[in-house]
C-alpha cells in the first residue's frame, strides 16, 4: 500500500496547477464545515498533481472544527491511486475563520511522513496554503515550502 511506503518527499512540494482550485472549492463549498481530502503525486519529486475530496465523515455539531476521513473509503481510493501510478503524498484540510497552523489534534494525528495541508477560509474565502510533514523520528511537525505550477498559456 501506498500509506506505508517510507519514503519522505522532499522538504519543498510543488502543486500543480489544478490543485490549489481542486483544495479551494472543496473548502469554499463546506465553509463553514471542514473540507478535507487527500494529495497525489510523486514522492520521489516532491510534485502534488491533484488534491481529491472526500467526505467529511465527523458529526455534524463539531464539523467546523474537526475532519474525519473513513478509513474504508481512504483504502478503496488507495487501492485506485496506485492502479493509476500515483503516490498518495498526505491530506488536507480547511480551517473554517481560523489561520493554516497545525492544531495539537491535528498534530498529534499525524501519520509520519505525510505531507498535511491546511488552508483557511475565513468568511468563505480562501487564504494561504500551509503545508506540515513530520518524520518517524520528529516530535513535532516541521513547515515545507511549496511552489505553485503555473500552467503555460497556449
Amino acid at each position: 500500500m501506498t500509506l506505508l511506503k517510507q519514503c519522505y518527499p522532499p522538504d519543498h512540494l510543488m502543486f500543480g496547477s489544478d490543485v490549489r482550485c481542486a483544495m479551494e472549492q472543496s473548502a469554499v463549498c463546506t465553509y463553514p464545515s471542514e473540507a478535507c481530502g487527500i494529495l497525489l503525486g510523486y514522492r520521489e519529486t516532491g510534485l502534488v498533481e491533484k488534491a481529491l475530496r472526500m467526505e467529511n465523515r465527523t458529526e455534524k455539531d463539531i464539523s467546523g472544527w474537526h475532519y474525519r476521513i473513513d478509513p474504508l473509503d481512504l483504502y478503496r481510493l488507495e487501492c485506485r491511486i496506485e492502479n493509476e501510478g500515483y503516490d498518495l503524498i498526505g491530506f488536507y484540510h480547511s480551517h473554517a475563520d481560523a489561520e493554516a497552523i497545525l492544531s495539537d489534534e491535528d498534530e498529534e494525528n499525524m501519520i509520519p511522513g505525510m505531507v498535511y495541508a491546511i488552508l483557511p477560509v475565513f468568511q468563505g474565502k480562501p487564504g494561504q496554503i500551509r503545508v506540515y510533514r513530520k518524520t518517524g523520528t520528529d516530535v513535532k511537525a516541521a513547515g515545507i515550502s511549496i511552489k505553485l505550477e503555473e500552467k503555460a498559456k497556449q
